[in-house]
């Protein structure tokens, strides 16, 4: 690896990084932390995997069926 001069523009220099390529941003949704059982965790996890599906995206498939109608 070789040693460069110092970049003039830090800013640039960063977006040249292999993983500074910009990311897709889900607009209209926040991050939310919330404390349950471990036996509650559990058992959305096992579910979550009967369907083949992340626990994010059963906890937010679980939410969006149970208040459709509300």
């Amino acid at each position: 690896m070789t040693i460069k001069a110092k970049p003039k523009n830090l800013t640039e220099f960063i977006a040249q990084a292999p993983d500074a390529a910009a990311s897709k941003t889900v607009t209209n949704q926040a991050q939310v932390t919330v404390k349950m059982t471990t036996d509650l965790l559990e058992r959305i996890d096992a579910a979550a995997k009967d369907l083949n599906l992340s626990r994010a995206g059963f906890i937010k498939m679980s939410l969006t069926n149970t208040l459709r109608d509300k």
